[in-house]
This record gives structure tokens, sequence and C-alpha cells, in this order.
């Protein structure tokens, strides 16, 4: 591996870290925006499109709800993935969705470089309007009981202890030791936060803590990799929010 191409890896494992629980976020009118002096930049939003209050929910008497959303943006600024946290009614989830894949951005900057992020964000709407609102979520238990404003329906579950059983690894692999840290390195470990699907696909991968970058670099690349069967809750596919520790030796 060239020397550009282990700084541009190295940049990548240090936003995942930086910003694994959710970013900040800010519309703009577009151009360039202000980086800090070490070249990092948030993530920011260029173009922004509203989410509409659906008229079949007003016609039934439903004036308020509430959608929360986790998602990740590539390095070129592009909508990357998305999932539906929590709902109070499936129209309005659909509705921020479609308004969320027409959004543009400019991608989270670590030291100059652009890279892969995750953010969350809320939002309540009215039967006037939608406020879009950032969210940094540290706790999955704020998607649920007295946190929420409305009556929600989660849709993603924050503890395999939720699930009927853990979901089965129907394809996995250990990640690959780095050779950038052969003899330079007595090993170490690193924590990956994922998402499983209702088909069991591994989703979002981010880096929560790691003792060396290419350590947590090297676990997301083997998570990627790994296949489930479908989590299950009350006897129905579900999705739920993992953890897992990799632990290397040099």
């Amino acid at each position: 591996m060239n020397a550009k191409a282990f700084s541009k890896r190295v940049a990548e494992c240090a936003v995942l870290l930086l910003f694994a629980g959710g970013i900040g976020f800010s519309a703009t009118g577009g151009g360039a925006t202000e980086t800090d002096g070490g070249g990092n930049r948030e993530l920011r939003v260029t173009r922004m499109v509203e989410p509409v209050f659906p008229a079949g929910l007003t016609a039934q008497g439903i004036l308020r709800g509430e959608v929360t959303v986790v998602f990740s943006v590539d390095p070129e600024g592009r909508l990357d993935d998305w999932l539906v946290l929590a709902d109070t009614h499936e129209a309005l989830a659909r509705e921020t969705v479609r308004a969320l894949n027409q959004w543009q951005f400019e991608p989270v900057l670590a030291g100059g470089m652009p890279v892969w992020s995750r953010a969350q964000l809320r939002v309540t709407f009215e039967a006037s309007g939608a406020v879009v609102t950032k969210t940094v979520i540290d706790s999955f238990d704020m998607l649920t009981g007295d946190r929420l404003k409305y009556p929600a329906t989660v849709r993603v579950f924050g503890s395999l202890r939720e699930l009927d059983r853990p979901p089965a690894l129907k394809r996995d692999g250990a990640p690959l030791y780095p050779a950038e840290l052969a003899g330079a390195s007595a090993g170490g470990s690193a924590l990956v936060e994922f998402f499983i699907d209702e088909k069991g696909r591994v989703r979002m991968p981010v880096i929560e803590s790691a003792d060396h970058g290419l350590l947590g670099i090297a676990a997301v690349d083997a998570v990627l990799k790994w296949e489930f069967e479908p989590p299950v809750r009350n006897g129905k596919p579900a999705v739920v929010r993992v953890k897992q520790r990799f632990d290397f030796k040099g």
C-alpha cells in the first residue's frame, strides 16, 4: 500500500471513530464551506427537500407524528444507505425517506480528505408542515418510552436480548491483521457497531473504538462480509443494532 492510500485509510477510520454516535449537519447555500484548522468538516446539507405531511393522514384525523432515521453518506457526498429507526405512522416514514433521497450533501472531511459518515435525524410532522432536526442519540433507549414526543413503532432494536433468539451467523470471516503493523505492534482490539437487517445483512458498520486505526478498518472490512439468519422478534423479521469486539495478536 502506498503512502497516499495508507493516509486515506487512516483518515476514514478517524471519521468513523469521531462521528459514530451521530453527526451534526446544517443546511448551506451551496459552494465551499469552511474547515477547522486540521482540515476537518462536519456533514453539510447543500440541498434539503422538506417532507410533506401526507394528505391521506389528514383525512383520517391524524395531524401530527414523528420519524427517526439513521443514514450514511459516502465520500462523494451521496446518500449511501438508510434505516427508519422509529415512526408513528408508516406513511410518515415513507415520506421522510422520499425527501431524504433527494437531499444533497458535502461529505465529512477528516484531515482534508472526504470520508464516509453516519448520521441520525428526527422529523417532527404537523399537519401544517414538518420540522427536520439533527439528533445525536448516544443511547438507543432514547428511541423508546417517554423520550418520544408521540407514541411510535420502534423498527430497530438496540439489544439482542429483545429478540426471540440471537441471529445465527451464516457466513463469517476473521479480520486480517494489517500488514502495515507487522512487527510494529503487539496487537490490540477494535469495537464495531452495526445493524443486522430483516434479511440478515450487515448495514452501516462504524468503529466505536480501536487501539489503532488500521485495526478498526480491518474489523469493519471483516464485518461487511458477514451474513446472518434474519433476526426475529415476536415471530416476525426485525432489525437489530449490535456490537462486536475483535482482539488482534501481532
